[in-house]
């Protein structure tokens, strides 16, 4: 058979016998300590599994199921970064692989939350993160903190004349 996982999860492998003595868990180079009807294994790449299940009679029994393992898309929400009060950034960047998709959240202040590069325009300090996520549904994740500086109110006062020579305070 054939199974397929995202880089970096775990698989879990089931065979059931009613009589079972014993099970020997494998792939292609190494016996796996487990001795259970169940394995739970971490792959980083495509792997073959095989059981070999001996019953109470030690007859034997084995098979084999290829583990596919599927890469996780590489996700960029841009770097930490200053605003001034009004202003607004681009954030994150265009995934040209199809298939993808891309959710931002909060969706609060963006252009676009299923956009690789929306504009953000903050009010306040916010962290952005976004999820990105294969056609295979390996998804991952990347996050972006934006500071906004407050805005700057000036006020020198009402407008006033005065003759030339006088001198007035501001404020």
């Amino acid at each position: 058979g054939v199974a397929e996982v995202c880089k970096d999860d775990t698989v879990r492998l089931n065979v059931h016998h009613d009589d079972f003595k014993s099970i020997e868990w494998r792939t292609l180079s190494v016996t796996l300590p487990e001795e259970d009807t169940t394995l739970a294994l971490p792959l980083a790449e495509t792997t073959s599994v095989i059981a070999t299940l001996t019953d109470t009679n030690n007859c034997t029994s084995s098979d084999t199921v290829e583990v596919i393992v599927n890469e996780r898309p590489v996700p960029n929400a841009g770097r930490d970064t200053l605003i001034c009060h009004g202003e607004n950034i681009q954030i994150g960047q265009e995934y040209d692989t199809p298939g993808i998709t891309v959710q931002w959240s909060p969706d609060e202040f963006l252009s676009d939350a299923e956009a690789g590069n929306p504009v953000a325009s903050p009010v306040a300090p916010i962290t952005y993160t976004v999820t990105v996520t294969s056609d295979k549904q390996c998804s991952a994740i990347d996050s972006v903190y934006i500071e906004v500086n407050p805005e700057i109110i000036v006020d020198a006062g009402l407008d006033t004349q005065i003759c030339i020579g006088d001198s007035f305070k501001l404020g």
